[in-house]
Order: C-alpha cells, then sequence, then structure tokens
C-alpha cells in the first residue's frame, strides 16, 4: 500500500510560489476577518473585545512567511554547495527583512549568486584550510599550498575519555566535506561526515581501540588534547585544492578580498 500516494512534495520554484501566494492570501483574509470582528465588538464596547484568535501583528507574520520561502526555494537549488561561510552569512543576513517572494525577485537573487558561485567556492576553499596547516606558508615565488597531512586544533571534546566532535566545529568539517564532494563530483549530504567520525570514534572507543576514522578520502585520528589529525588519501583531491589555492591567491583581486 502507498502510503504517501496522495501527498505531493512541492519540487519547483514555481510550486514554492503558488504556496507562498496562497499561504500570504490567507494571513491577510484571516486578519481582515479579525478586523471586522474587533469592529462588531467595538460598536458594542471595547470589552468585548479579547483580540482572539489572531493577536500576531500581521506584518511580522508576513516577513517571517518570505523568510520561510525564501529559504525553502534556497534549499532545491545547489546552490549550498558552492557557498562558503561568509556568502552564507550574508544570504541569512539579507533575510532578516527579505524581499517579497516573486519570480522576478527569485531571478534576481539566484542570478547573483550563480554568477558569484565560482568565487565564493574558491574563496571557500582558501577560508577552510589556510587555518588548518603549518605548510601554508607563501613567499614571492611559492603560492600557497595545502599538505598531506593537517591539524585541527581544538576539534573534538574528550567525554569520559572519547573524542568526540566539539559542537562548534560540526561546520568546519561540513565545510571540508562539502568543498572535497563538490570538487570529486560526490553527493554531498550536510554533517555526514562529523556524524560518521563521531561513530567511528564511538566504535573503536568500545572496542578499546584508538580513536580513527578512514573513508577514501581520510584517515582521521582523535587525540585526547582535542585535536584531529587528518590525512588526505586522495592525490587526486589534494591536486584538486592546491590547484584552486594557487589560482586564488595569483588572481591579485581575489587576494585583495580574502
Amino acid at each position: 500500500m502507498a502510503i504517501f500516494q496522495d501527498v505531493a512534495l512541492p519540487m519547483t520554484i514555481e510550486d514554492f510560489l503558488e504556496g507562498y501566494d496562497n499561504a500570504k492570501k490567507a494571513i491577510e483574509e484571516m486578519h481582515a476577518i479579525n478586523d471586522r470582528q474587533k469592529k462588531a465588538c467595538d460598536a458594542l464596547g471595547r470589552h468585548l473585545w479579547n483580540g482572539y484568535p489572531f493577536r500576531d501583528d500581521k506584518s511580522r507574520q508576513l516577513r517571517e512567511l518570505r523568510q520561510r520561502f525564501w529559504r525553502g526555494a534556497f534549499d532545491i537549488t545547489d546552490f549550498a554547495r558552492y557557498m562558503d561561510d561568509q556568502a552564507r552569512k550574508e544570504f541569512d543576513r539579507s533575510l532578516e527583512n527579505p524581499p517579497e517572494f516573486t519570480m522576478d525577485n527569485i531571478r534576481a537573487t539566484f542570478l547573483e549568486l550563480a554568477q558569484k558561485a565560482d568565487m565564493m567556492f574558491n574563496r571557500g576553499v582558501v577560508n577552510i584550510f589556510k587555518h588548518l596547516s603549518d605548510g601554508y606558508k607563501t613567499n614571492s615565488n611559492e603560492p600557497f599550498r595545502l599538505g598531506r597531512k593537517f591539524i585541527m586544533g581544538w576539534g573534538c571534546d574528550n567525554w569520559r575519555g572519547r573524542p568526540n566532535i566539539r559542537y562548534q566545529n560540526e561546520g568546519r568539517i561540513d565545510d571540508i566535506d562539502r568543498v572535497c564532494s563538490t570538487l570529486l563530483n560526490k553527493e554531498w549530504q550536510p554533517r555526514r561526515l562529523a556524524s560518521a567520525i563521531n561513530a567511528s570514534f564511538d566504535e573503536c572507543y568500545q572496542n578499546g581501540d584508538r580513536c580513527v576514522f578512514d573513508n577514501d578520502l581520510f584517515h582521521i585520528k582523535g587525540f585526547k588534547n582535542g585535536s584531529l589529525h587528518w590525512t588526505v588519501k586522495s592525490e587526486k583531491l589534494l591536486n584538486k585544492i592546491n590547484d584552486l589555492i594557487a589560482a586564488y591567491y595569483g588572481d591579485n583581486t581575489l587576494a585583495k578580498s580574502a
């Protein structure tokens, strides 16, 4: 029996636009009814009106509705794969009081993101890795490079002797997974890598072994001092990362904006 056969999931921008228009119309209709109720009560005495059932401010409701639909539309695109932390924060700030959710505004916003996709991604690669390795050194003759091994300080906490990824570092690990998956044309799922590392550390701890994690890209060791020691196993991935870093710092315009 197909339990969800009658459930239509919105998968396109057009679906979101239709849903937004219907939801906005419903909010406006509810407040119009609310206003008529208030007027009817006020005519007989203000003590009869208690503001039920729509006490919330309409402008706030409409703003929150726009925020939800902008985020929903963004989530069905693939932009998150290319946006670094700086770009995500800028996008979040733009949603503090977002524009009307219309096709014209959606096209303009997403077209701008598409035009910046390469720059955002390349900037993100540099910002992710430049804080992780002592091998990041530069001079007039040598571009920045990521070494095969790097350390993430304070990458994990120790709970009763078992390393566990620090909540504050889940976003950094997620960014590493996002960048590496994208460079190798692999599927990326948010928070996947941090969860997998924790699961592996937990299994190792239960077996009395050193806490390590392995996949086809990385070998990661957790230490009691909170550091995570990473080894890049894929030569192809390491070359791609370093090619992007070299190109980024070879572009004076981009280097000045870093």
